[in-house]
């Protein structure tokens, strides 16, 4: 099975000449950039939303303990 590969390597390579992939290393190395970045603004924004979606809930939940509790 390996020699069936090399042969379609060693056709391609006759057929296109040497081929470099430049493509998925460029690919690569912007995933990497966008794994590696942090958005701060986008997530502070998600954060107060989420507070807001959360905070009612929160406060009654709160209240509830207290007059439990008194």
């Amino acid at each position: 099975m390996a020699e069936k590969e090399k042969t379609s390597v060693d056709f391609n390579h006759f057929m296109f000449g040497k081929r470099t992939d430049t493509s998925s290393e460029q690919e690569e190395e912007t995933n990497k950039e966008e794994a590696g970045s942090f958005d701060l603004v986008d997530t502070t924004e998600t954060i107060i939303e989420t507070y807001h979606q959360l905070s009612p809930y929160v406060k009654e939940i709160t209240n509830m303990i207290k007059k439990w509790k008194g």
